[in-house]
């Protein structure tokens, strides 16, 4: 009888291990170093590139004779100069994919609560936008500089009108295709998925979700707009953490970009919210309203919490 050895073949040798973390492997780089080296580079692909080539092609100025190449070469710039840059970073440094971004199922149930959620916030941020209107012109921005802060909001407002200006049902289906579904897939995937992913490898959860709402807020270039976009980050943060999937952050993106487009081509109001219920109402009339929607906010929120993973926010 031949002897056998225990000795591993060469095949068979022990392979270092990897540290691994909610299903990802570490790699050599610091998740956070990562995470902002991904950042600056989407931002200068997308912002600063993006910027050049729409420039080259269009103009500076914004017409109904280039606005559907425009929204083409929005998605495509989404897709090539956002998305693809982030998932080939992951890649780069040998993290698995589906992992890292969360590509896992959810229910009709907590995918319904997330959008009762996001509608009840539209009720909120419109209640805050008025406050912070009247706030800013009644009190913390000088006379002197108001004319410049009317007029970097004009300049905003008069992009995303040209851009969102729908004079048909089939000219909104594609505007929708540009401002709610592939921003939606695309900003989740970077922020909530790669970043997020990143963050929550070192930070804690406080610090990830904060970090990661502050940031998102920052990318969308709009100042006036910029605290909605940190709670809506945040809350984004939260929903794919505790849902342990990136498709509720989607479903969430999608209908806050969805209420804005289809309340601009039915309604000609870009909040979703009625005018007699918005601008036109009463401060004490807007008050309950607001409360109301943060009532239903924090319900859904609730109803969702104790229907996904038992965690606590200590979790790191």
């Amino acid at each position: 009888m031949t002897e056998t050895s225990n000795e591993p073949l060469p095949s068979e040798a022990p392979v270092p291990s990897i540290p691994v973390k909610h299903g990802i492997r570490r790699a050599s780089i610091s998740p956070v170093l990562f995470a902002f080296l991904v950042l600056g580079g989407v931002f200068f692909s997308y912002q600063i590139v993006g910027s050049v080539i729409t420039y080259v092609f269009f103009g500076a100025d914004i017409n109904p004779e280039n606005v559907q190449g425009l929204r083409i070469a929005t998605i495509a710039a989404q897709f090539t100069l956002l998305l693809a840059p982030a998932l080939f970073a992951v890649r780069l440094v040998g993290w698995n994919i589906p992992n890292t971004i969360r590509f896992r199922g959810t229910t009709f149930t907590q995918a319904a609560l997330v959008v009762l959620s996001i509608v009840a916030l539209q009720f909120v941020f419109q209640g805050y936008m008025l406050g912070q209107e009247y706030v800013l012109n009644s009190y913390l921005i000088p006379q002197s500089l108001k004319p410049v802060f009317q007029q970097i909001q004009d300049l905003i407002d008069s992009l995303y009108k040209k851009l969102l200006l729908m004079r048909s049902g089939s000219e909104m289906i594609f505007v929708w295709l540009v401002i709610a579904i592939t921003p939606a897939i695309c900003e989740e995937i970077l922020f909530r998925g790669v970043v997020q992913g990143a963050f929550e490898q070192r930070l804690r959860l406080r610090w990830t979700f904060l970090l990661t709402g502050s940031i998102f807020a920052v990318f969308h270039l709009n100042p006036m707009s910029f605290i909605p976009l940190v709670f809506l980050g945040i809350y984004l943060s939260f929903l794919v953490w505790r849902g342990n999937s990136i498709f509720l952050g989607i479903i969430a993106h999608v209908t806050n970009n969805s209420i804005a487009v289809f309340s601009l081509y039915y309604f000609k109001n870009e909040s979703g919210v009625p005018k007699e219920l918005g601008p036109e109402a009463s401060p004490l009339t807007l008050a309950l309203i607001s409360l109301a929607g943060l009532a239903v906010f924090f319900s859904a929120v609730m109803v969702f919490w104790g229907l996904t993973r038992t965690t606590t926010f200590s979790d790191t």
